[in-house]
């Protein structure tokens, strides 16, 4: 596994090519170059990984995370998190919130493992082809 990079706009192609391999709803390039343009977007990846959260004074939300699918089961995702956590702690982040689907057993046990805890649902907030399932909104302070 390669060590985690910053992601810039040089990085639009890789992590729009990652995350259609992650995603049935993938972000094209220029939604990842409109998101890297911004000054409050940070992000992280390597060759089979990839975060990008959106920073606001002493928060942080994660926007999007991911891992090819040759590279899961592997440990990719918590190293991914572990780096990002220890960038953003130096850059004075408290806390970092998500959304997560609540079908979506193996994230949910990634961001247990990394420290999350739930504190709301959105109800009925995805829709994947017509089936509305919730959000568990989760919050990790360090």
């Amino acid at each position: 596994m390669l060590p985690f990079e910053k992601a810039t706009s040089l990085y639009v192609n890789a992590l729009s090519t990652m995350h259609s391999l992650c995603f049935k709803k993938a972000w094209d390039e220029k939604a990842f170059a409109d998101l890297l343009c911004l000054p409050t977007t940070v992000g992280y990846l390597n060759d089979c990984a990839f975060v990008l959260f959106s920073v606001c004074d002493n928060q942080a939300e994660i926007l999007t995370l991911g891992v090819v699918p040759d590279a899961r089961k592997k440990g990719v995702a918590s190293s991914l998190l572990k780096h990002s956590f220890d960038e953003l702690k130096k850059a004075g982040v408290k806390e970092i919130f998500l959304d997560v689907n609540v079908n979506n057993l193996a994230a949910r046990k990634l961001y247990e493992k990394a420290g999350f805890e739930q504190i709301s649902v959105r109800k009925n907030y995805y829709d994947e082809a017509g089936q509305k399932s919730d959000a568990l909104v989760l919050k990790k302070a360090f």
